[in-house]
């Protein structure tokens, strides 16, 4: 696999499925985000942008805080 951040991303959710990637806090209670649920989540945007028409090769900018939304 190359050494591209999406190419790092999909190999560290699969040999990491289970582990928590990512920790949360909602209305002051915390959650945990497995490695494979965050794969999930990332898969499901990227399928919102390819029904807008975003195709491999566009470019695009997400402007957001830091945060799992």
């Amino acid at each position: 696999m190359s050494d591209t951040v999406c190419s790092k991303f999909l190999e560290t959710a699969s040999r990491q499925s289970d582990r928590v990637a990512i920790e949360f806090c909602r209305k002051g209670k915390w959650f945990d985000l497995s490695w494979a649920d965050y794969r999930e989540l990332v898969f499901n945007v990227a399928a919102g942008f390819h029904s807008l028409g975003v195709r491999p090769g566009d470019r695009i900018a997400i402007w957001s805080p830091t945060r799992l939304e």
